[in-house]
């Protein structure tokens, strides 16, 4: 994660100008046209500028964490892995995504969702690991975990996105050219949110 971190800028650049052109293309807007192209045109200036950024000592920063880590891991001892760590560590995860799934139900703020979906992709990264042990059993709560995170981390991306076309409409006064296009995202947001919650009540029942 600590390595990844220096890449979240230009990923959610790119995840934002992605993001855009699958919702324009999904919706077939036409009208306002040329906000469009203006909107998108700075999404990839964005992209492209931290793109530029990204100097060689990054990318050296990021190899130097990642061979720490693969060092770490050819020390680790087999008693670090054994079962009751196993089991404390895995459910240790699914009660913190538990917990961050009811406070979405109590409250669904666009801060609770992002807890949530942190949460789902920290628990599907250890059962990923756990897979090989029992591939069928687990394999099937990875592949339930793994829908789950793309509901909400699809969620999260036009969130962001949908912050992006506020802000960029109220600098240059386009907000009613770019109206029906949050409308298609806040409707597109409900939809995955009300698919989330649905698979969240089905996994953390027990």
């Amino acid at each position: 994660r600590d390595a990844a971190r220096l890449l979240t800028t230009m990923r959610d650049a790119k995840v934002l100008l992605q993001t855009f052109d699958k919702v324009v293309e999904q919706t077939g807007k036409t009208s306002g046209a040329a906000v469009f192209v203006e909107l998108r045109r700075s999404l990839q200036q964005e992209l492209s500028l931290n793109r530029t950024q990204l100097q060689a000592n990054d990318i050296a920063a990021i190899r130097k964490r990642l061979n720490a880590v693969t060092r770490s891991l050819r020390r680790l001892s087999d008693t670090r892995l054994d079962q009751d760590c196993v089991d404390t560590a895995i459910k240790r995860a699914h009660k913190k995504a538990r917990k961050a799934f009811k406070a979405t139900e109590r409250e669904p703020s666009d801060e609770n969702l992002h807890e949530w979906r942190k949460q789902v992709k920290y628990e599907l990264n250890q059962l990923e690991l756990l897979q090989p042990l029992k591939p069928k059993r687990i394999g099937a709560i990875v592949r339930k975990t793994h829908k789950l995170g793309d509901y909400l981390g699809d969620d999260h991306d036009l969130a962001i996105l949908y912050e992006r076309i506020v802000t960029r409409s109220s600098q240059e006064n386009i907000a009613a050219n770019t109206d029906a296009l949050l409308k298609v995202l806040k409707r597109i947001r409900a939809k995955l949110q009300r698919k989330a919650h649905r698979l969240g009540k089905s996994f953390y029942v027990d």
